[in-house]
């Protein structure tokens, strides 16, 4: 079991043996029709995509205030700030996809 299947709360599995008794592998694997984790899993999937649309959100706000200011320390800053928002991107990827 990963990570990901030990956080999983067991009370949903509806015992159908559609899965064959595994649990679903990550945030994105295919799982059965009427599975009882399918509720769990879109909720998941969304607070996922939630985080990602912020980021991005951040990273355009970002780049625009680079192009508009005029001091270098002031784009330094930013430029940091962008490179932290891309930091926390790629560790997302580890969850499930980025480009929505």
């Amino acid at each position: 079991m990963n990570d990901f299947q030990k956080n999983l709360p067991t009370r949903l599995c509806l015992h159908c043996n559609k899965c064959e008794g595994k649990y679903p592998e990550s945030l994105f694997s295919p799982i059965p029709k009427n599975c009882g984790f399918s509720g769990y899993i879109f909720l998941e999937q969304e607070k996922h995509k939630q985080k990602v649309r912020k980021l991005k959100e951040q990273i355009i706000g970002l780049k625009v205030q680079i192009i508009n200011t005029e001091g270098n320390a002031k784009k330094k800053k930013y430029e940091k700030a962008l490179e932290k928002i891309y930091s926390k991107l790629e560790e997302l990827k580890q969850f499930g996809p980025i480009d929505f």
